[in-house]
């Protein structure tokens, strides 16, 4: 076989791992070595599944006129072998999609490469629930998340949130203190229509590498843990 048909194989298996919703996300993760060597493997499964349909169009005596058109067309070894292969990775990730959802994929994808941030973004989208995003500047973010990065191809990808409120950490007590509304302001610009805005045009982009810590937020529980901050404070002080 041509050495340069070789490379067609683990291009397809390239490609099937980037196409098909259980192997999308978590290849997107991988890097060097580790994306060449899934893609060999998956390369050499769809070319022993290519030279099984290969052997069976050989085979095949009512082909006979197709087999001189593809000999014309195609007239070096293997060819019908590098076709089969592309073939199959062209189609399957369509077919195996179907039974999978995208969006279940990609939060597995999160969790088994350690994620959690990406996975607690995600519930709370899923959920409709507030977040609180605190950076590695202080800076603290109340509000729903509007972009997770669980779907992108990227380890380095960005999140975004819709801001209700923002405000900072006690640098000692680390108590939450949220000194911006922006809920009112959201709500007369939506309102009002005169800046043709929706919701997700109010969303703030953050690096996920800025970020410190997400939790969901709940603002009575939130009351709850801020009160026993001040009161051991306060044992200490006496």
């Amino acid at each position: 076989m041509n050495l340069s048909l070789l490379l067609i194989p683990a291009l397809s298996g390239y490609w099937f791992l980037t196409k098909a919703y259980p192997s999308r996300y978590q290849v997107a993760r991988l890097t060097g070595y580790h994306l060449f060597f899934y893609s060999a493997i998956t390369g050499v499964i769809l070319l022993t599944f290519a030279r099984f349909i290969t052997y069976g169009w050989e085979s095949c005596t009512e082909c006979e006129p197709y087999k001189k058109l593809w000999a014309d067309f195609a007239p070096f070894d293997y060819s019908g072998t590098v076709f089969f292969v592309a073939v199959l990775a062209l189609v399957l990730p369509r077919a195996i999609n179907c039974f999978f959802s995208k969006q279940v994929e990609a939060d597995k994808a999160a969790m088994r490469s350690g994620g959690l941030i990406e996975s607690l973004l995600q519930q709370g989208m899923n959920e409709d629930r507030l977040i609180q995003m605190s950076l590695k500047s202080g800076r603290s973010y109340v509000g729903f998340a509007a972009e997770s990065g669980v779907t992108a191809e990227n380890r380095e990808s960005d999140v975004a949130i819709i801001p209700l409120a923002s405000g900072y950490r006690h640098p000692k007590t680390q108590e939450l203190k949220l000194t911006l509304d922006y809920a009112s302001a959201i709500e007369k610009v939506l309102l009002n229509g005169a800046f043709n805005l929706e919701q997700y045009d109010l969303r703030i982009v953050f690096p996920k590498s800025e970020i410190a810590s997400v939790r969901l937020f709940d603002m009575d529980v939130n009351r709850e843990l801020s009160s026993h901050p001040a009161r051991e404070e306060a044992k200490v002080s006496e």
